[in-house]
């Protein structure tokens, strides 16, 4: 994924290698960061080089990023991995995930799908990846609030 941003972002800024302090995360595994913990997952996206999920921990509290991933139940049941379940997100008092609210055949999840989410998951999942609807169905990330656990 770095190589790929290093790539894009690179023509526009000719420092970015310099920039980046990049510590590398690995699936599966914690990272202790000071008095927080980072967990990811790989998640199931088309591109080819992936997308991840994120899960931060520290002070006894918890926050889920999906990363860009399709959450549908027949999907899930396809691929068989666990990490892409709602538990990934159970202990997790906050977490934003991509939804979807016209298509249900994209790439992103739809909102129906994360309904269901929702519904597996105790703390507050809002939407983002998506234009702002004032009467959207689920509740969204509204930008330049600032969200704190």
């Amino acid at each position: 994924i770095y190589e790929v941003l290093e790539n894009q972002f690179t023509p526009l800024c000719p420092d970015f290698s310099q920039l980046i302090r990049l510590i590398p995360i690995v699936p599966g595994k914690k990272l202790s960061l000071d008095s927080i913990d980072v967990e990811c997952r790989w998640n199931h996206h088309f591109l080819p080089y992936g997308t991840l999920g994120l899960k931060f921990t520290g002070g006894g509290k918890s926050f889920g990023f999906s990363g860009d991933t399709k959450f549908d139940d027949r999907i899930n049941d396809l691929v068989g991995r666990e990490e892409l379940l709602p538990q990934w997100f159970a202990a997790c008092d906050l977490v934003f995930h991509e939804v979807d609210f016209d298509n249900p055949n994209s790439v992103h999840t739809h909102w129906k799908s994360l309904e269901k989410l929702i519904e597996s998951v105790p703390g507050q999942v809002l939407g983002y990846h998506t234009p702002f609807l004032a009467n959207a169905p689920l509740p969204l990330v509204e930008q330049g609030k600032t969200y704190s656990l």
